[in-house]
């Protein structure tokens, strides 16, 4: 854990999620309840319903405890089991980002409903940023800027050298073309690379009809900084900065070439 001092200033905070509390609070009542119908014929079932009434109310406290700190250079965070974490922005390896989606009904088909970032640092620790704090967009967004405005020189760095530029333990992307495990498709060869309505990659060959890689969005590292430099690679210059550009599947549509 660092100390603030090597943080810098205070920035801002983002607090527990209180509708995820909210819901344990509500919930709770209805097993005290259910306890006392049962005192009478059923000791035992009572003695249950209070347990786990019990471990709600823990389970509140607990959520109401998840707090992040976002300083001017890291952060730090405290989980909703009270376990302490904190990195530098210097320190990120690499960020991926988890969208869930509504699948309920057909009419809410797509919609965003659920996000979660896992930081990975040099060190070797991984750090899981979820729906226990309020708005984790938010939240993932800052954390996506702050790394990318260091990690994406660097990347833009070894890309002009000639390198491969690894997003993943799956994909990279060079002068040569796009990499995706042992194989590489070299840029003249690509037909359309298209972000789908879920931020998931589809990489078309030319001369075939289905797609020559598809890459979850939640396997792409760094996802903003991917995002520039792909573009980089096939048009041949940036975009707008990556700390700049939208981390979500509300983004529009995408056409790399």
């Amino acid at each position: 854990m660092l100390p603030d001092t090597a943080l810098g200033s205070l920035k801002t905070t983002f607090g527990p999620n209180r509708a995820n509390a909210k819901i344990i609070l509500y919930v709770m009542p209805v097993f005290i309840l259910v306890g006392l119908v049962f005192i009478g014929s059923l000791g035992v079932g009572s003695v249950v319903m209070w347990l786990i009434a019990a471990g709600l109310f823990w389970g509140y406290r607990a959520q109401m405890k998840a707090k992040v700190d976002v300083y001017e250079h890291g952060l730090a965070a405290n989980d909703w089991l009270g376990r302490k974490s904190s990195f530098r922005w210097d320190e990120v390896a690499a960020v991926y980002e988890f969208i869930g989606y509504d699948q309920r009904s057909a009419a809410r088909a797509g919609r965003a409903i659920q996000w979660a970032y896992t930081v990975h640092t040099k060190d070797g620790r991984r750090i899981k940023l979820d729906m226990a704090y309020e708005t984790i967009r938010n939240l993932g967004r800052t954390v996506l800027a702050e790394t990318g405005k260091l990690l994406l020189p660097a990347a833009q760095a070894a890309y002009k050298s000639g390198g491969t530029v690894p997003f993943g333990e799956q994909i990279g992307v060079s002068a040569r073309g796009f990499a995706a495990g042992s194989e590489t498709l070299a840029w003249a060869d690509v037909e359309k690379m298209r972000f789908t309505r879920t931020a998931d990659l589809t990489v078309h060959k030319k001369g075939q009809h289905i797609p020559w890689k598809l890459v979850m969005h939640n396997r792409i590292a760094n996802f903003p900084v991917f995002q520039t430099l792909l573009h980089q690679a096939v048009k041949g210059s940036p975009p707008r900065p990556c700390w700049k550009t939208r981390s979500s599947a509300s983004r529009r549509r995408a056409d790399s070439r």
